[in-house]
């Protein structure tokens, strides 16, 4: 056995660890891209997405990651965590609120980092509290925004602050409203707002 989380991202690995993505270890033959679509009424998986399943996706290119490996094969390897996002609390920018983030399921709570967080709109959890709305925002790729409830729920409204040094994350709160494309063919994210029409693929 191991200890890990062996989740689906596209960047890679300097070390030989053990841990990949299962994805990227599917029999010849199948796409290294895939469609997650996620919301707390029913959620898929598209693995080789077809052109109409990507079709109204705005797309991002990433760097690659030239000494990373994705299998225990190899495989081209991308930085999914190199796409700058700006974050504000009720249109007022956040200290340091643009960074690196994750776009990434691994979380139930969007979480967000700031060297001044403000302490008079969160909870002693550091969690924003209901009626104030966080809005993140990535040139090209989306402009999303939530407004906390009340009863702040996990995966759905939750979002947390704090001054610590790791990536954001925009975790599943923003996956209740974008389809995310992971494209490892081609090295890009793409983002489509769920509800969004669909463009018509010859």
């Amino acid at each position: 056995g191991f200890q890990g989380i062996v989740g689906m991202a596209l960047r890679g690995h300097k070390d030989n660890h053990g841990l990949f993505s299962p994805l990227f270890q599917l029999e010849q033959g199948w796409s290294r891209s895939y469609v997650v679509r996620t919301s707390s009424a029913r959620s898929t998986l598209v693995l080789g997405p077809s052109a109409e399943d990507v079709a109204g996706f705005s797309r991002l290119e990433l760097p690659k990651q030239p000494k990373h490996k994705v299998s225990p094969e190899g495989g081209v390897a991308y930085d999914d965590n190199a796409l700058v996002v700006c974050a504000t609390i009720d249109d007022v920018a956040l200290e340091g609120g643009c960074e690196q983030s994750s776009i990434d399921t691994g979380s139930t709570a969007t979480r967000w980092n700031t060297s001044a967080p403000p302490k008079d709109k969160l909870d002693k959890h550091e969690e924003l509290v209901g009626g104030h709305t966080f809005r993140a925002t990535l040139p090209g790729g989306f402009d999303w925004s939530v407004k906390v409830s009340d009863k702040p729920m996990p995966s759905v409204d939750s979002i947390k602050l704090s001054t610590k040094k790791d990536k954001g994350n925009v975790g599943m709160p923003f996956f209740e409203q974008y389809n995310v494309l992971f494209d490892g063919d081609t090295g890009h994210l793409g983002f489509r707002a769920h509800g969004a029409p669909t463009p018509q693929t010859a």
